[in-house]
């Protein structure tokens, strides 16, 4: 086989393999759905966690959408430790963590800023 054959050969393989395992991973189930809270410094704000993505509304109406790359979870003696590997519409690369508590509706908060209490809304507030 000539080189250039067997190289070409290769990357296809290699192509074939990546696509394979691309396909984003599902955000967890559970924590599906928007979130919202009654912190006043977060009025008007949203978090909505869908099965290929994260996007974050803010005050004015804007919202942020980032791609979930990768997700961890580890359970903590506060709740499960989430953490979502994303890309944002650049392309540059973001980490969320959060901590989710699944006692009763369930409650999210930042894992920098546990004081505020994110709550499951109804309906999605969202569709990105």
């Amino acid at each position: 086989m000539h080189r250039h054959l067997r190289l070409g050969i290769l990357w296809a393989a290699l192509v074939v393999a990546y696509l394979g395992c691309s396909n984003p991973p599902e955000a967890p189930l559970r924590l599906d759905g928007t979130w919202g809270t009654s912190a006043l410094r977060y009025q008007g704000e949203y978090i909505e966690i869908c099965s290929h993505s994260l996007t974050l509304g803010v005050q004015g109406g804007e919202h942020f959408v980032y791609a979930i790359t990768r997700q961890e979870q580890e359970d903590t003696l506060e709740g499960t430790l989430v953490t979502l590997l994303c890309l944002d519409e650049l392309g540059q690369k973001n980490r969320f963590r959060f901590l989710f508590d699944a006692s009763g509706d369930g409650t999210l908060r930042y894992y920098a800023e546990r004081d505020v209490v994110w709550t499951r809304k109804g309906a999605s507030l969202h569709t990105p």
